[in-house]
């Protein structure tokens, strides 16, 4: 007896049930099986068999016998399905096997689902995402949809239907699967899906700056989940921030007020950072307000790359070395600026630039307030490079080069104690600036 690629048993063991379905005018085979076990002599001695017009057999076999080969013991060898009450014959001989075996090959079977698949059976909708209709018809030559709003489609196959409702409602969605030459001729399954208005929206996706924050943007629902696409970030917020390195993608599921699921995916492509950065150095010949050089070590630059200093007094260089000398005294902000498309980052010095001015005479002990060796750092009298942040290492040397004071932190405290009026000779170095060398006279 020949059998159906699709048999349930495509071979026998010569004591074995057939199962045939032929069409209405038995001119076409339609399914064949063998049914049985791989040993036994399954036959029916007092079974019974029935089917129901739907194509369905019920039957009761004696299963199990002892084998042909003339083992002592009964088998177990019938075929059984994961549930069933017993798969194991515990009788001495046969045992009485009963199953129900459906050879109708017609059922109509539909899923509603989204377009991205990632929602199976979901059955609120918003306007206008569209909704698919999946066909897992067993069976069929003719599929027939109603869709529920006047929508109507004929197929031949189980393909897929995407729809898009345009108004607001109740549908209730009916397939058809159609066979005349089974014993039903056709099967019909249906689902109602409900259709509302969406109130919520998601952004586009968006380009963005490396190492700099960024706020996703959705709202109009009751609920939010963000994920990232590497799970490294979740949050419950409409509108949460976040600082992406690398394109990146982010999921979103929205639940509405009026129990719509939505979801999309907002990616955002991360525009290569650059870090800028530079030296800088001051240059001074002690007394003048110094000049600044500037070196930029920027590196990683591509063509279209826009960078420049931003000497903070309205002057701007885009050349890589540069020497500035500011007009008046002042705290500057020094930037390099880098710009790629349109994402800025920049590296900002603050340099306190001031003339210093150091006296070459002091009169401790008389009238006035000159008692001290000073450095004046500005034109403000009292303020000095330690207010700035600039150390001061001082050494006094007499007339004949004894030094007869020294400091690498000089306070502001030298006044010539114990030392004879007279001219003396002081070595100064301020941090950043320059090693200043010339006389003091000290006056008593």
């Amino acid at each position: 007896m020949i059998t159906t690629p699709d048999a349930f048993q495509s071979t026998t063991s010569g004591s074995d049930f057939y199962f045939i379905v032929l069409t209405d005018d038995a001119k076409e085979l339609l399914y064949a099986t063998f049914m049985g076990g791989t040993m036994s002599r399954t036959h029916v001695d007092g079974g019974t068999s029935r089917f129901d017009k739907n194509g369905i057999v019920y039957h009761s076999v004696c299963a199990g016998c002892l084998a042909f080969n003339g083992a002592e013991k009964p088998t177990s060898d019938f075929p059984t399905t994961p549930n069933a009450w017993s798969r194991t014959n515990n009788s001495f001989n046969c045992n009485n096997a009963a199953f129900k075996f459906d050879l109708s090959s017609l059922k109509a079977r539909l899923r509603t689902n989204t377009v991205k698949r990632d929602m199976p059976g979901v059955q609120i909708i918003c306007i206008p995402d569209p909704i698919i209709f999946e066909n897992f018809s067993i069976g069929g030559e003719i599929f027939e949809w109603d869709l529920g709003d006047g929508t109507l489609i004929s197929r031949m196959d189980t393909s897929f239907v995407s729809h898009q409702y345009k108004d607001p409602g109740k549908y209730l969605v009916k397939l058809k699967a159609i066979d005349q030459g089974t014993c039903t001729g056709m099967d019909e399954t249906a689902i109602l899906i409900t259709v509302n208005v969406a109130q919520s929206f998601v952004q586009d996706d968006a380009d963005v700056c490396f190492n700099k924050p960024y706020q996703l943007e959705a709202g109009g629902a009751a609920s939010y989940s963000w994920t990232s696409d590497d799970g490294s970030f979740v949050s419950h917020e409409p509108a949460p921030y976040v600082s992406p390195r690398d394109t990146t993608s982010y999921y979103l599921t929205l639940t509405e007020p009026n129990g719509c699921v939505r979801k999309d995916t907002v990616t955002l492509n991360v525009v290569p950072g650059i870090t800028p950065d530079f030296t800088w150095q001051k240059q001074s010949d002690c007394m003048a307000r110094p000049e600044i050089a500037v070196h930029n070590l920027t590196d990683s630059l591509q063509g279209a790359d826009v960078v420049f200093f931003d000497f903070g007094d309205g002057t701007t260089s885009d050349l890589r070395d540069e020497i500035h000398q500011y007009d008046e005294d002042g705290v500057y902000n020094i930037r390099l600026v880098t710009n790629r498309e349109f994402c800025v980052w920049e590296k900002t010095v603050s340099l306190p630039v001031f003339e210093m001015f150091i006296p070459n005479v002091i009169t401790p002990g008389l009238e006035g307030d000159n008692d001290v060796f000073t450095i004046r750092y500005g034109k403000s009298d009292g303020v000095t490079p330690n207010d700035y942040g600039f150390n001061v290492a001082l050494k006094i040397f007499s007339r004949w080069g004894e030094v007869v004071f020294q400091t690498d932190h000089y306070q502001y405290d030298w006044s010539g104690q114990g030392l004879d009026a007279g001219v003396y000779y002081y070595e100064v170095s301020v941090e950043g600036h320059a090693t200043c060398k010339s006389w003091i006279q000290l006056i008593k």
